[in-house]
């Protein structure tokens, strides 16, 4: 099970590894494992403070952390920041409970599909109950905090949910302009924005894929330098190229996403949200795209077999001054 979890998050470990590798001037290998926390793990642990937070009085009928975390691990799709793996995450999680002919629930263990995690569920119905009452609740607390912007507000909304000592560390955060409501509002505005269009191809996932690598290049820079999802505001004028990778075998068929926020696009009718065919050139994939209005912008690319989805790589966002 450890193993299938690793798996879930293989990329965004690998690629933090190595932005770390990268600050610290040192090779991969001397960064340790432990050292890296990826935005899954780290959205699990939330979502796991949020329910013993919420079950605090009643703690024997919590929903089990198996459950959250199964759950989470297979509504991942490789999101770069946490609060883009905890808007995904609470989204997606509840389509991956199954159910069979008799109408019971069935949440199987990844690496043993004949182990339910849900069989406690049938005897004791409350606990089902429970586990969608405390999913209701994590949606509202989320969207809540989401839409605070004073330093304070942050406190008070988060500490309803996560505890004094958490919300006060949110607190921190937002007086150094790093506020909860940035972090995850942000993410919601700019994931659900009304020109984004929903994929148009009915959906028959086989494999996976991702943005591996986001390189840019601006004036006075004489070779590329690397792009990390949601780093810091890059200047106007600088030229992007995304790298993606998938296990779908050839051929197929790449689609670009491109999501634009803000005044400047708005006033220039660039807010764009559709989707651009790719071209895949001898086995790489590739698109370029430049900074050319200020806001935050996301990019995702898809891939489609046979005229379904096959894979999609989760958003990458780009930050322009």
């Amino acid at each position: 099970y450890t193993n299938w979890f690793r798996s879930r998050m293989e990329t965004s470990f690998r690629q933090i590894r190595e932005a770390m590798a990268l600050e610290a001037k040192a090779s991969v290998e001397e960064i340790p494992s432990y050292a890296v926390k990826t935005p899954l793990q780290q959205a699990v642990q939330i979502l796991k403070r949020h329910r013993d937070m919420m079950f605090a009085d009643d703690p024997e009928h919590k929903p089990i952390s198996v459950i959250i975390t199964t759950l989470a691990g297979l509504s991942y799709i490789g999101e770069r920041s946490v609060a883009e793996a905890l808007a995904g995450i609470l989204q997606r999680m509840d389509s991956y409970i199954k159910y069979d002919a008799q109408g019971s629930v069935f949440i199987p263990n990844p690496t043993d599909p004949q182990e339910n995690f849900a069989d406690r569920w049938r005897g004791a119905p409350e606990k089902r109950a429970n586990f969608y009452n405390w999913l209701r609740k994590a949606r509202e607390d989320f969207a809540t905090i989401a839409t605070q912007h004073h330093p304070q507000r942050i406190v008070e909304a988060a500490s309803q949910s996560f505890g004094e000592r958490q919300a006060r560390a949110a607190g921190a955060l937002a007086n150094r302009s790093i506020s909860l409501a940035g972090l995850y509002g942000g993410a919601i505005s700019l994931f659900s924005a009304a020109h984004k269009q929903t994929a148009p191809w009915p959906t028959n996932r086989t494999g996976t894929a991702s943005i591996s690598e986001v390189t840019w290049t601006g004036k006075g820079f004489s070779r590329p330098l690397r792009l990390h999802s949601n780093g810091q505001p890059l200047m106007k004028g600088a030229a992007l190229k995304f790298e993606a990778a998938t296990n779908i075998p050839p051929p197929y068929e790449v689609y670009w996403q491109v999501v634009n926020t803000g005044n400047e696009a708005t006033a220039a009718g660039q807010l764009r949200g559709g989707f651009d065919k790719g071209t895949v050139e001898r086995g790489s994939i590739t698109h370029r795209e430049a900074t050319g209005y200020s806001g935050a912008h996301t990019i995702e690319c898809f891939i489609v077999k046979d005229r379904h989805l096959a894979a999609r790589s989760g958003v990458f966002v780009v930050n322009v001054r």
